[in-house]
């Protein structure tokens, strides 16, 4: 009955097999975009028609980001700032009680009922630890792939008349 506890350096330690390959993956789509010599002068003209979209997509991202990441930061009032306007924005928005559970984090918590009493060998904690509370981080690195997997296949289905090689 001994049951795995993932400190910070443990679940470090367990993390960094799935992350080393995710790494590599994605490596290989930039040496692949590399290759096809898309000129930059090109496409250069069009880099502004998608700005608010990135906007809209990157304030998201770091939105989530800033959402899920425990922080033990609280010290730090730089780092706390974007968390701020946001809880203040939820707060205009939702209401103000969403905005005054801004230093707890309700989703880790150890000692809840559910985590106490159930029996896993080692691999079932650590699946059920990264579905649970890691699911966030499948979610965003499946994203990330996807994107890796899309952008060489949309720079290959371009146009070949813009390509001055050929």
């Amino acid at each position: 009955m001994q049951l795995l506890k993932l400190n910070s350096t443990n679940s470090f330690q367990t993390t960094t097999p799935y992350i080393k390959p995710t790494g590599a993956i994605a490596v290989l789509f930039l040496f692949v975009i590399m290759m096809i010599k898309k000129y930059i002068l090109d496409v250069g003209s069009q880099y502004t028609k998608n700005l608010p979209l990135a906007l809209t997509v990157g304030s998201l991202f770091t939105y989530e980001i800033f959402t899920i990441i425990p922080f033990s930061y609280d010290n730090v009032s730089v780092l706390n700032l974007p968390v701020d306007l946001l809880n203040y924005l939820n707060g205009l928005f939702f209401g103000s009680e969403l905005s005054t559970q801004s230093g707890v984090n309700l989703a880790n918590n150890p000692y809840s009922v559910d985590s106490i009493f159930n029996k896993f060998l080692q691999i079932e904690a650590l699946g059920q630890g990264f579905y649970t509370y890691g699911a966030m981080w499948f979610i965003l690195s499946s994203v990330i792939l996807l994107l890796a997997m899309l952008a060489p296949i949309l720079i290959v289905h371009s146009k070949p008349s813009q390509n001055p090689g050929n």
